[in-house]
């Protein structure tokens, strides 16, 4: 039998966004090269895709990289710079063998010589960790003042209805410009940023589902039971609350990652040589064309993981609302 579209939907997202996930993890760690090692750009600057080079190790602490390396009797010829250059073995960190290795560029490398890929799994592994905790601190945000505002009388209910609307008419991005602007780069603001800029449409979501439950004949019987409001906040009103607060959770994925990509793509987001997908596309606009891989790459990456995440969403939505009338058990 053919999968339902929200099933569907569901497992290919899923699917997608473990992969991600697991590249950013296992493949940073497996793949072994940092994002922050790099080469002579004349050198090994803007190497397209499948590129290899042979790095030199000097005694003073220098490497130097060439696209091949000729040894001849007490110097070795660097070839494939620049202009070739004859380095003398005494000026090397070891014996030839050890003073030299070879480096595989699989997508390429950007104008300092770093190493795209492993750019791209470790700023992968960073967005993701910064989008996941942005989310976290919306949902210990938004679902409180949500249920504060459901639980409360009309009059209350509107002023805090009114406080969310006007946190809310805000334009997200001009925000978090404003604020990315005074306080420092770095992982811990961007994630206070753009988890605290997008608490508003849980509030709106959990507080509508509170005060229709509220009505309903298991919450009557409940409080005729003798049930105390926080036991019936807790145990009953906010349980039923959370499936659309899931579907939420897994759409503001998306968006605290493009929210995270978008800072640092303008400078105030992780600080540099951090890496971020953000701050890799901006590194390559303004060489996209002749050196296109170096904002290609984490581009692809961050549309497969809005893909992904959006793919959750919908494919929750389908599943867990009812009112879709694709309801599944």
């Amino acid at each position: 039998m053919a999968a339902a579209p929200g099933r569907a939907g569901l497992l290919a997202g899923g699917a997608l966004a473990a992969t991600l996930a697991l590249l950013a993890t296992a493949g940073a760690a497996l793949y072994g090269v940092s994002p922050r090692d790099q080469l002579e750009p004349a050198a090994a600057g803007h190497l397209p895709p499948g590129s290899r080079r042979i790095a030199v190790a000097l005694a003073d602490g220098r490497e130097l990289a060439a696209e091949r390396v000729e040894r001849h009797a007490g110097s070795l010829l660097l070839r494939g710079r620049t202009s070739d250059s004859e380095i003398a073995l005494g000026r090397l960190a070891g014996p030839p063998e050890s003073a030299l290795r070879e480096l595989a560029y699989p997508l390429g490398s950007d104008r300092f010589g770093r190493d795209v890929l492993a750019r791209l799994l470790h700023g992968g592994r960073l967005s993701l960790a910064v989008a996941l905790l942005a989310v976290a601190l919306t949902l210990l945000v938004g679902v409180p003042i949500g249920l504060a505002a459901g639980l409360a009388g009309p009059r209350m209910d509107r002023l805090a209805l009114a406080g969310i609307e006007a946190a809310q008419a805000f334009p997200r991005l001009f925000l978090l410009v404003a604020l990315a602007a005074v306080f420092p780069p770095g992982i811990l603001p961007v994630v206070l940023l753009v988890g605290l800029t997008g608490w508003m449409p849980v509030a709106r979501l959990v507080r509508a589902e509170v005060r229709t439950l509220r009505e309903r004949d298991f919450v009557v019987a409940v409080r005729a039971a003798g049930a105390g409001p926080l036991r019936l906040a807790l145990g009953h009103l906010l349980p039923n609350a959370l499936a659309p607060v899931a579907v939420e959770a897994s759409l503001g994925i998306t968006s605290a990652i493009v929210a995270e990509a978008t800072l640092s793509f303008l400078g105030l987001g992780l600080p540099p040589p951090t890496p971020s997908w953000g701050s890799m596309i901006a590194d390559g606009r303004d060489a996209l064309a002749t050196a296109w891989w170096v904002a290609l790459f984490p581009g692809l990456a961050l549309a497969a993981a809005a893909l992904a995440f959006n793919l959750i969403g919908e494919g929750l939505r389908d599943r867990l609302d009812p009112r879709t009338g694709r309801l599944e058990v």
